[in-house]
């Protein structure tokens, strides 16, 4: 035999391997994590007459989640700048079991915020949930670089503002309150580690850290959810989008993940979910698979 075709079978050989390697270090966690679920059933939060905070309400995506708060018996407190669809909102999930109040007010405005909280103050005791969402979801593809980068300043200021003003509430009520925080750009860096550039997603993990240094972590919780959408102009993403096809999740679904992640008291929501794990997964199969060719 050859001294290129032991090479050759050699370099196989360690191909298969780094493969089975690979496979194990990203399935096995995932496996274990859904077994683990499934024998330990986590306590679920009954949202039923909770008060519950939305901004962005106006959205066709604040709109599913107000609906389905509604459906669950939540109370709610409609925001957005839009007061003609939030009021048309109201009267549709308003019922006898649903109390709704709407305020039109610029979340990204800190003068406009700061009346909104001295209002909600005045008129609520306690509230159980502050669910911040984004205007727009980003559309790599179709939106300009100058129009995303405004997109992603205006939804992250007012997630922002709206925590940080609300969280000195939180920590004076008696009872336990959930900030939700939903990422307008999850999924679009250039960067395998979207995470760690992902600024909805480090701003929550901060305001984790500061409650967990203050013993509060308990009291206060905190939830992101990153909808993922592979729009990037990444050549590996484009090249996986031609056989999986990694569309944009219908909104409905969205906001049903959204809510069982809620309920189901979970930290972090990816949709799909442990898409990150997944597209990590692929892409370096993909790399393997390129370096191999090269060979």
């Amino acid at each position: 035999m050859s001294k290129k075709s032991i090479l050759e079978q050699m370099i196989a050989i360690l191909s298969l391997i780094f493969a089975v390697v690979l496979i194990s270090i990203i399935a096995i966690p995932q496996m274990l994590q859904a077994l683990f679920r499934l024998i330990y059933c986590q306590r679920k939060e009954d949202i039923d007459g909770k008060l519950a905070i939305v901004t962005g309400g106006g959205s066709y995506f604040g709109r599913c989640i107000v609906q389905k708060l509604a459906e669950r018996g939540c109370n709610l407190v409609i925001v957005d700048d839009n007061l003609e669809k939030i009021e048309r909102l109201a009267k549709e999930v308003r019922s006898e079991n649903v109390k709704v109040s709407v305020y039109c007010t610029n979340t990204c405005d800190n003068q406009e915020v700061s009346e909104l909280f001295d209002k909600v103050n005045e008129e609520f005791d306690d509230i159980d949930l502050l669910i911040n969402i984004p205007q727009f979801m980003l559309n790599c593809e179709n939106d300009s670089s100058k129009l995303i980068a405004e997109k992603m300043s205006t939804s992250f200021n007012s997630t922002m503002i709206m925590t940080l003003k609300f969280l000195d509430k939180f920590k004076q009520q008696n009872n336990s309150s959930r900030i939700v925080s939903i990422s307008s750009c999850a999924g679009l860096s250039n960067s395998l580690d979207f995470l760690s550039t992902d600024m909805t997603y480090n701003f929550m993990n901060s305001i984790s850290d500061h409650l967990k240094e203050r013993k509060l972590d308990k009291k206060i919780k905190m939830t992101c959810v990153l909808p993922c959408f592979v729009l990037n102009g990444q050549f590996i993403t484009k090249y996986l989008n031609k056989f999986f096809k990694f569309n944009p999740v219908n909104v409905n679904l969205m906001a049903d993940e959204i809510i069982r992640g809620i309920t189901e008291q979970e930290k972090l929501i990816e949709i799909p979910n442990n898409f990150t794990n997944l597209t990590k997964f692929l892409m370096y199969i993909a790399k393997l698979i390129f370096f191999i060719i090269m060979l």
